[in-house]
């Protein structure tokens, strides 16, 4: 049986929603482009209401994040990295204050785009009813846990009112952690099934037969989640060291994952401001 057979077979009819911790990534990471095409192009994506709100609500965070990008080259040199590594990270930061101005307008651009992606797929708006259950919810300890707030209880008590199989695409493990508990209460309540729970939207989309390598290729670069999991910090550096060929040595973690963060961020200013050049060009 030939590979598009086998997953036309094998795929579920369900939807996709994705949390919000999941949209701050999108939104921190992937160009206009990206968002356009496999979410606003998507029918199988869907949103809630509270997790319209929340996206809003914490997208700020993310810009000011954004705009203070920075590598610290006195930490660098604390931890040993060569003179010609220190070079290379002053020039980005330099590109990073030359371009602020470039990066604030890309960033609310591409949230504008994506806020009315989201708005324009909220299926369940959250009214007091919700609101009331998800209260109980918190009382009696049922997951998912918002820590102190009822966020993810409004979001769980919105998709018991839907009726389809659905994939949860999100990086909290009060989710994952809870799983049997919530498929078994989404059974219970819609007659439907809670497919799976994912952290990457390429995965969720393959189960319901949507195949796409470039999208599976722009979610594991994205992302931090093929690297292994170290249970001591030595292992952590010769790890890493290792990975960058020792040019950096001794370095620790974070700031390893500040140069990854910094250089693809860049890269992902550029192709959308290059986008836009060209836009501009055809028109």
């Amino acid at each position: 049986m030939s590979n598009k057979k086998q997953q036309n077979v094998n795929k579920v009819e369900a939807k996709i929603i994705i949390d919000t911790n999941k949209l701050l990534e999108i939104l921190e990471y992937w160009t206009i482009d990206d968002i356009n095409k496999y979410l606003g192009q998507s029918n199988a994506i869907i949103f809630t209401e509270q997790i319209y709100e929340e996206f809003l609500r914490n997208s700020e965070k993310v810009k000011n994040w954004c705009l203070t990008k920075e590598i610290f080259i006195d930490d660098l040199k604390k931890y040993g990295c060569n003179k010609e590594i220190v070079k290379d990270i002053e020039n980005i930061n330099k590109d990073i204050s030359q371009i602020k101005e470039k990066i604030r307008i890309n960033f609310n651009n591409k949230r504008s785009i994506l806020c009315a992606i989201i708005k324009n797929k909220v299926v369940v708006n959250t009214t007091e009813e919700i609101i009331k259950k998800a209260r109980l919810r918190k009382e009696k300890g049922n997951p998912p846990s918002s820590g102190t707030s009822i966020g993810d209880e409004i979001i769980w008590e919105s998709l018991l009112n839907l009726n389809d199989n659905i994939i949860i695409v999100t990086k909290d493990n009060t989710w994952s952690e809870n799983e049997y508990f919530l498929k078994t209460e989404y059974e219970y309540v819609t007659k439907k099934q809670l497919i799976k729970f994912e952290s990457k939207l390429d995965k969720a989309k393959d189960l319901i037969g949507e195949q796409d390598k470039m999208l599976e290729e722009l979610e594991r670069r994205n992302s931090f989640a093929q690297f292994p999991i170290f249970y001591d910090i030595a292992q952590q550096v010769k790890y890493y060291n290792n990975m960058i060929n020792n040019i950096i040595s001794p370095i620790d973690l974070n700031t390893i994952n500040s140069i990854y963060h910094t250089l693809k961020y860049l890269k992902n200013i550029d192709d959308d401001c290059n986008n836009s050049d060209e836009d501009k060009i055809n028109e």
